[in-house]
């Protein structure tokens, strides 16, 4: 089964920080609060992998992830933890 293209997606499992990506930027879905934003040349939401792939105008590739340790985001030069509580995740 293929899941429908997805323009936003919503991290933070369990007791972890809940955080929403929609159109290059990253927010704290309870505040508001912008955590991250990126000028974005293309983006590619995958939700079975529980994750969101962008690349920047400026050619940087960036992953925000979520994994059974917590949310992450990704770069050419750093890993970030955003939030975290250990807990099990779903294989799709």
């Amino acid at each position: 089964m293929q899941l429908p293209d997805c323009r936003f997606y919503l991290f933070g499992m369990g007791n972890r920080r809940k955080l929403l990506y929609k159109q290059g930027m990253l927010l704290d879905a309870l505040t508001g609060e912008t955590v991250r934003k990126w000028d974005v040349a293309s983006e590619t939401v995958r939700p079975s992998e529980y994750a969101v792939n962008i690349e920047t105008r400026k050619g940087v590739r960036v992953s925000v992830k979520e994994d059974e340790t917590g949310v992450w985001i990704e770069d050419d030069r750093e890993r970030t933890f955003l939030a975290g509580s250990p807990l099990r995740l779903l294989s799709f």
